[in-house]
């Protein structure tokens, strides 16, 4: 007997809104991203970050408005602010430096400090310094320094010095 495609019966076709294609995307596109969200913990250090909880302190002064920079350095763009932060709002903080030091205006409590820490919120990296903060575990001598974190971030110190 001669067979052709004619006679041939057709491959049943799943409707489009079937139980199997329906669940086989969706455990598809699950895994894919159960796999993304995976590998951007793993990038940018998972849950095993050793951050701090710090909270802003206007340090009783006019302006409830904190304003954070790119940098610590006395660099002019390092002295411009790119976020600002209210008082009494609690971030996550993961690392310390020493850079310029910062003191608190007239009118506020009288403070002064040398030390900032990192924030790292919205794609963009943040420094505070510690005059306008407050730990409350009183942990900020717990955190790693940033200049081993984040060298990108940092001039080495011989062309610190040359700068100067």
């Amino acid at each position: 007997m001669v067979y052709s495609r004619a006679m041939e019966r057709p491959p049943e076709r799943q409707p489009f809104f079937s139980r199997e294609r329906f669940t086989g995307r969706f455990w598809h596109r699950a895994g894919a991203l159960g796999l993304a969200a995976v590998l951007t913990a793993a990038a940018c250090g998972g849950d095993d970050d050793k951050g701090v909880t710090a909270i802003f302190d206007d340090a009783g002064g006019g302006s409830r408005t904190i304003e954070v920079y790119p940098g610590v350095s006395e660099s002019v763009a390092d002295k411009r602010y790119n976020h600002t932060y209210e008082d009494d709002e609690d971030i996550e903080v993961d690392c310390q430096v020493k850079g310029r030091r910062v003191n608190s205006v007239t009118g506020e409590e009288e403070r002064s400090d040398e030390t900032w820490v990192h924030i790292f919120e919205e794609g963009e990296h943040r420094f505070a310094t510690a005059v306008y903060l407050r730990f409350p575990d009183d942990n900020l001598d717990t955190l790693d320094d940033c200049r081993e974190l984040y060298p990108e971030l940092f001039l080495p110190e011989d062309e610190i010095a040359q700068a100067a």
